[in-house]
């Protein structure tokens, strides 16, 4: 192996190829950066001093690491594909970390290994906050020992890696993780609404959902670091929030579920993206559950301006 080629240096992508960066020039090897957008390319060789490109199949040689950071399990695809086509990826490995459906993870798997090419589905969670820590949770579609001297590949940004089995369950178990989550914050978003309106201070409420069994992720991360603080930026758009919801009930639906709640609140998320287009920030979901639930606007509930300067899309014409 002579270096990691990472491709895709978006919100996630850019702090996984720094983490990957510092990791390898301990292990003496060099990461290329690679997205197809400039801007991208020119902030990780200004800020991380890396080498860059913007075609993945150019810069990769045999025996390379692959890192993906990408959209959506069609990017994957195109990208796996062009990397066999090329004849040059003879013995390279592929992480992994995009949100994909299971079955295309499995496809990518049987799809590469003719050519030579190890492809492991090892998707990550723990938000843009996780990823600028080294925090994150990893979870890979292979059995543990798999990766043998390439896990500190991912050990480079992740605070845990959980091996889940055979190709696929790495993307299954992240979109379960992610369904869970997205759900249980729609829950939490009506509980902090009817605080608020009965003017309960937000630090009353929550000290005592996050000492207590009532604790979720937007309770503990969202709102105090995104909502309370009006920044309205929690770098999760609403657009990915429904891509993983679909994924995860169509891979229920095949396992011969039927998950009545997740897809009650898939419904809720839906009105969401209408209301504020899937580059909306997932924060911005408390002005739908606000209108939804009690017939006012998140800002006429609290007096928060700034998500009130975001209007919904029933009110653009």
């Amino acid at each position: 192996m002579s270096k990691v080629v990472f491709v895709g240096l978006g919100a996630m992508g850019y702090h996984l190829a720094r983490h990957i960066a510092t990791a390898g020039a301990e292990h003496g090897l060099t990461v290329v950066g690679v997205d197809r957008a400039e801007a991208m390319t020119a902030r990780a060789r200004a800020d991380l001093g890396i080498e860059v490109a913007t075609d993945a199949a150019a810069v990769i040689e045999p025996g390379d690491v692959v890192g993906l950071s990408v959209p959506d399990g069609k990017v994957s695809t195109l990208i796996g594909r062009s990397l066999a086509d090329s004849g040059r990826a003879q013995g390279v490995t592929v992480l992994d970390m995009s949100s994909m459906s299971p079955a295309d993870a499995r496809a990518l798997h049987e799809t590469l290994a003719p050519a030579g090419i190890t492809y492991l589905d090892a998707p990550v969670t723990g938000g843009v906050i996780g990823a600028e820590a080294g925090s994150l949770t990893t979870i890979v579609g292979a059995s543990e020992g798999a990766l043998g001297d390439l896990a500190w590949v991912l050990e480079a940004f992740s605070a845990s890696v959980v091996y889940a089995g055979a190709a696929g369950n790495g993307a299954l178990l992240k979109t379960i993780n992610n369904m869970v989550c997205n759900i249980a914050g729609l829950v939490s978003m009506e509980a902090v609404s009817v605080a608020r309106k009965a003017g309960i201070a937000e630090d009353t409420f929550l000290s005592v959902l996050n000492s207590g069994t009532g604790r979720t992720y937007f309770s503990q991360v969202r709102y105090p670091t995104y909502i309370a603080t009006e920044k309205f930026s929690a770098g999760m758009r609403v657009g990915l929030v429904n891509k993983d919801l679909d994924i995860a009930l169509e891979a229920a639906t095949e396992l011969g579920f039927d998950l009545t709640m997740a897809t009650t609140g898939r419904e809720v998320w839906r009105k969401i993206l209408a209301d504020f287009g899937s580059e909306g920030d997932t924060t911005l979901a408390l002005d739908t559950v606000a209108r939804e639930t009690a017939g006012l606007t998140w800002a006429q509930i609290t007096g928060q301006e700034s998500i009130a300067a975001v209007p919904a899309a029933r009110d653009r014409e």
